[in-house]
């Protein structure tokens, strides 16, 4: 496997900013719709990304513990308060849509109002504003009570544009979290932990690589090299609104190609720049996992080598069921960019267009 890297010094910001190459997020991307990587990565273009509480609870509070200095650059509190209800998800759904049809410079290539009913559309398909017209609709989004409003919460939106627009209940709950995390039995000795003689501690860890030539990125939200124990430990933060029940959303969200990006990442970093590591031990990846609730202990899940080689290399369930790991994902890929071919898969174009449904061993 040719894995090359290079790693540099970068805010998340400019990390995130790495259009040119891809990362974990985007190897998920390409596994559940390869045709939005195709948009995203090879036409540049803007596409919807699905965000929930915990997620952009996570985002913040990543970057409280991690990079407080960049907050002022990501984030600003609102000062209109998000409407509740139906009209406030139509604010900040067609505030995200929007962003689809932004370009570069912050100019709007579409008509506010095909994005309006783009956005009404979608809403009235998850079963809000049922029965409604979209004249309806407008109208419940320009209405002003308590001079809040659908349409003063999206101008303010697009005036704060490039930032994260965020109220300040969700800030004060982030920072509870924080706190849980810092003061958590289980996790603040590793949240806290500092430089010390034999021990160095990087936060926000960006490494710059290749997978089988393609330009891959990843970042560490926490690397501990114990040069005492000749152990280097890699952490990820997660919030959960359950977080007993994280294992599903391991496999839901598939962190198990995280896990096997991070792994090639930490590897590479180590032959490339790091050579006098060479003999240490790398623990695989362990999640600390916050509650977004505040109902439990911030608790650390190990994963292991063999969880470490799924990500790598994918495996087969009992069922026959099969999940492909990075190096098949990244493969792919790259033929797609080779033979320049986005209408259909690869597994399409081997097989001329002639596929076969699984079977499965049914007990009589």
């Amino acid at each position: 496997m040719n894995i090359e890297r290079a790693v540099k010094s970068h805010s998340e910001q400019e990390y995130r900013a790495l259009k040119d190459r891809i990362s974990y997020s985007s190897i998920k991307q390409f596994d559940d719709n390869f045709k939005n990587f195709y948009k995203e990565h090879i036409l540049r273009e803007n596409v919807e990304r699905e965000t929930n509480q915990s997620m952009i609870l996570g985002s913040i509070v990543d970057c409280m513990l991690l990079s407080p200095d960049e907050f002022d650059d990501r984030y600003t509190i609102a000062t209109i308060e998000k409407p509740t209800g139906q009209v406030g998800d139509l604010a900040e759904l067609l505030f995200k849509i929007t962003l689809k049809y932004t370009d570069s410079e912050g100019s709007v290539t579409s008509e506010f109002g095909e994005i309006f009913i783009e956005a009404f559309e979608k809403m009235q398909k998850d079963g809000k504003f049922k029965n409604k017209s979209i004249e309806n609709g407008l109208q419940a989004f320009r209405k002003i009570e308590d001079s809040v409003s659908g349409e003063l919460y999206y101008d303010e939106c697009r005036k704060n544009y490039g930032k994260q627009t965020v109220d300040l209940n969700t800030i004060s709950m982030a920072e509870k979290i924080v706190d849980s995390l810092r003061n958590g039995e289980y996790t603040r000795d590793i949240i806290n932990m500092k430089d010390s003689e034999g021990i160095e501690v990087h936060s926000q860890f960006p490494v710059l690589f290749e997978i089988l030539g393609i330009p891959v990125k990843s970042l560490f939200d926490k690397v501990i090299i114990n040069h005492n124990e000749k152990k280097i430990y890699p952490y990820d933060l997660k919030i959960s609104w359950q977080i007993l029940n994280f294992a599903y959303n391991y496999w839901k969200m598939k962190y198990y190609l995280q896990l096997g990006t991070y792994s090639l990442a930490l590897k590479s970093y180590i032959k490339n720049d790091r050579p006098e590591l060479a003999d240490y031990e790398i623990v695989p990846m362990q999640f600390i996992v916050g509650d977004s609730a505040l109902q439990s202990l911030p608790v650390i899940y190990k994963t292991n080598e063999k969880n470490v080689l799924e990500g790598i290399y994918g495996f087969t369930l009992t069922s026959g069921k099969k999940y492909r790991g990075v190096v098949d994902l990244v493969s792919e890929v790259a033929r797609h960019i080779e033979t320049g071919i986005w209408n259909q898969s690869m597994e399409t174009y081997d097989n001329k267009g002639i596929l076969e449904l699984p079977t499965f061993e049914i007990n009589e």
